[in-house]
């Protein structure tokens, strides 16, 4: 089997100048990683290179009211229904009774009052006659009226179930009761648990189907709960009964949002800002539908607004930077977010999405900065870590000095096998990382993560991508002299890359894959047929030409070879393998003179490899005899027939 390596110094200098990244077909990026192994293969990034990275908000779940909000919200709604209950009363009240009178008030029956000297209990009734039993009703009433009033509200709903009890006609106690109901159900709210409160409420209900206050705070609970959709549908039929209660308007065009009816939420929205302008909340969720909306600048408005309600909300600060990094007014974008983490050090998502405009603008320090801030507080941030990964393979890949490059991808490795544990089935992670660990060399994992790429997605690019994994492992294993390890690899990279092209005949990466491939395993009118329609799909493309011009090279076809490395120079003129191929070429087929012109552009792209050239273009070696010059060409490689070309690695 024939191979393809040049000799390690020469690798070296022309590695250390030659990385091409190459537009790719669609979305895709094809990425040349001949600086790894001996042979212009290519990776193929199954998106790009270089997707933008993905906000925690574009993510997350529509954000919920907090607690401190909805308890802002009831103490809102308690006020409101005082103050219309003031201004334009809710219930028919029984006048208030002393308690300590109401003795006097049943002085015609046996019910006494034993509180008060002479008066029994409520629970120590005896018969009495109809009428005395209407007026008990109503003196027990109006006692529970001064109890509501002094906030007992057990011993209210003790007397007002007792009023009922002896005329179930009194509908003024009726109404009494449920809105003791609505009391005790509010302190159950609020002091104990959402749980407990909705018992009360539904009680007020059942006594008064009307009672907004009722559906209020039962909303208010199965919101606690988040209960969406029960809390929506309480918080409308109160709004039904009690238009008037405007605190409630914010509330269910929050829900609205939660739950995607972005229309509904706005209207809603709209009327709550109308009604209070200077709240803050409402403010807020507005610039959230805004945002949803694309309208950016309301957005803005809306947030500010908040903002100047309520300053000290990261949360404010952080939607705001949202919008200003989707317009790319990036400044403003970074403040807002520098300035929700120095609110909220602890604020992941806003740690989280400074990396992550960082990395979308290329400042890659400033990124990892960011993304190491939120592993710090969320160690197990999957999303954070494939970030994390992907910055360092940015800097690795832009880097040229080799043991720094190393270092990165080994960096970017790391972070990406942690993500790994957490991010199952994402073919696009595992195909980035495949190429990380290629690029280190660690060609046993590359394969190993690449076959799962290919089990999850099994098409051309993932095919493409283990074809060069397998090739690439092949050229350590020739230059480690384990021919037989090495056979075994490119035959693995043909199959799976004819695979490829099987899936896909139109996937140029897999064709030339596929033809450097045919060419290693001697089989060069297959790499030729490969080649040439690589190069029919990609027009230009300088490494398939020079690859082309190679296989005719192995053929004995110096003609057709020529002609392929002059068009791979006449593309790109600082080709500098090109240049080298072109004049070994010309010098096969006699052509001297073509040669040295060849061999004089090259010495400007690169001495050290134009003076390689001098070996066989130099006079001495052309006044010996024929056998000789080719002898001495191969002196460091006698397994070749012709001299070794030159390829972009």
């Amino acid at each position: 089997m024939k191979r393809r390596t040049v000799n390690s110094v020469a690798a070296l200098l022309i590695l250390c100048g030659f990385i091409w990244n190459l537009v790719g077909i669609s979305a895709q990026d094809i990425v040349s990683s001949d600086d790894i192994s001996g042979g212009s293969s290519v990776f193929v990034f199954r998106k790009s290179s270089k997707v933008p990275q993905t906000k925690a908000s574009s993510r997350a779940q529509p954000l919920k009211r907090s607690l401190a909000q909805r308890t802002e919200t009831r103490k809102k709604v308690r006020e409101q229904i005082s103050t219309v209950a003031k201004i334009q009363p809710t219930r028919k009240r029984t006048p208030k009774v002393d308690p300590a009178l109401v003795a006097a008030a049943l002085s015609t029956g046996a019910n006494r009052n034993p509180r008060a000297p002479g008066v029994k209990s409520p629970q120590e009734k005896k018969p009495a006659p109809e009428a005395s039993k209407e007026q008990a009703s109503i003196a027990l009433a109006g006692a529970a009226e001064v109890y509501l009033d002094r906030k007992e509200i057990d011993k209210a709903i003790e007397y007002f179930k007792e009023s009922i009890r002896l005329n179930p006609q009194n509908s003024a106690a009726t109404m009494g009761l449920s809105e003791a109901y609505v009391r005790k159900g509010d302190d159950a709210l609020e002091n104990i648990s959402p749980e407990s409160s909705t018992f009360f409420y539904d009680e007020a209900i059942k006594l008064d189907a009307k009672n907004s206050a009722a559906y209020a705070g039962l909303g208010q609970a199965k919101d606690a709960l988040q209960q969406d959709d029960q809390a929506l549908t309480n918080y409308l039929k109160a709004l039904e009964l009690n238009a008037s209660l405007s605190e409630l308007l914010g509330p269910v065009g929050t829900i609205y949002f939660q739950k995607g009816e972005i229309a509904l939420a706005e209207s809603y929205l709209m009327k709550a800002v109308a009604a209070r302008p200077e709240d803050p909340d409402t403010q807020f969720y507005l610039g959230l539908v805004r945002f949803k909306q694309n309208r950016n600048e309301e957005a803005i408005s809306a947030f500010r607004n908040a903002i100047a309600q309520n300053p000290n909300s990261a949360e404010n600060h952080y939607y705001l930077g949202e919008v200003f990094d989707r317009i790319d007014r990036e400044n403003e974008a970074i403040a807002e977010y520098k300035e929700a983490v120095r609110i909220n050090p602890k604020y992941v998502d806003a740690w989280f999405d400074l990396g992550v405009a960082n990395y979308n603008r290329g400042r890659y320090d400033e990124a990892i900065a960011a993304y190491t801030e939120t592993l710090r507080l969320k160690n197990d941030h999957a999303e954070a870590h494939a970030n994390l990964a992907d910055v360092y393979r940015q800097l690795a890949t832009a880097t040229k000095e080799p043991a720094k490059r190393n270092e990165l991808f080994g960096k970017a490795n790391g972070e990406y096998s942690i993500a790994a544990v957490f991010i199952k089935n994402d073919p696009d992670l595992l195909s980035a990382w495949g190429y990380c660990l290629g690029r280190v060399g660690r060609w046993a994992s590359t394969i190993d993560v690449l076959n799962k790429a290919v089990v999850l997605s099994p098409d051309a690019s993932d095919y493409t991508n283990l074809g060069w994994a397998y090739y690439n492992s092949a050229q350590k294993d020739l230059r480690e002299n384990k021919t037989a390890d090495a056979n075994s690899k490119l035959l693995l990279a043909k199959s799976t890359l004819e695979k490829a092209v099987s899936v896909n005949d139109r996937f140029e990466a897999a064709f030339l894959n596929l033809g450097i491939t045919y060419t290693d395993l001697g089989d060069y009118n297959a790499a030729v047929n490969a080649l040439k329609t690589a190069t029919g799909l990609r027009k230009n493309w300088v490494i398939g030409i020079n690859e082309l011009g190679i296989a005719y090279r192995r053929l004995s076809n110096f003609d057709d070879a020529v002609s392929q490395f002059k068009r791979a120079t006449d593309i790109d003129e600082k080709f500098a393998p090109g240049f080298y191929n072109l004049a070994e070429a010309e010098f096969r087929r006699g052509n001297v003179k073509e040669a040295r012109k060849a061999q004089d552009k090259l010495r400007k792209l690169n001495p050290n490899l134009a003076n390689q050239l001098e070996v066989i273009l130099s006079g001495a070696v052309l006044s010996q005899p024929k056998q000789q010059v080719e002898n001495k060409v191969n002196e460091n490689n006698p397994t070749k027939k012709l001299p070794k070309p030159k390829r972009p690695f």
